[in-house]
């Protein structure tokens, strides 16, 4: 559990702070909005389709273990899925993956996660 997780359990907790709604959801919505933005989960393969166009986080994975293998296999990138295969996505660097290896060689983020800066 973060720090942000255990400042959401409070404020769910606290009978002061729910007795002002506005002020109450807000807050829990704020910590919520950092949380992801600093402890971003992989994008679900119908959210990366989504994202046809526009920049994703990039990290290649060990096709062995499935781990983050270092900062110099991440990077910010926009992906395009080819026209003439949905399988083909093309990046703006140049390089090529399938869609059927994501989750397994390379993951994609909206936020680049806090520890691979």
């Amino acid at each position: 559990m973060n720090e942000y997780e255990k400042a959401i359990g409070w404020y769910e907790k606290d009978n002061l702070f729910r007795s002002n709604k506005h002020f109450h959801d807000a807050a829990i919505a704020a910590l919520r909005s950092q949380s992801a933005r600093e402890n971003p989960k992989p994008l679900t393969l119908d959210k990366l389709k989504e994202r046809n166009g526009k920049p994703v986080f990039k990290v290649l994975i060990s096709e062995n273990i499935g781990e983050y293998i270092g900062c110099e296999n991440a990077w910010w990138d926009v992906m395009v899925i080819s026209k003439h295969s949905e399988d083909v996505i093309n990046w703006r660097s140049g390089h090529l993956n399938y869609i059927h290896d994501y989750g397994k060689t390379w993951i994609a983020y909206d936020h680049e996660p806090k520890g691979e800066q």
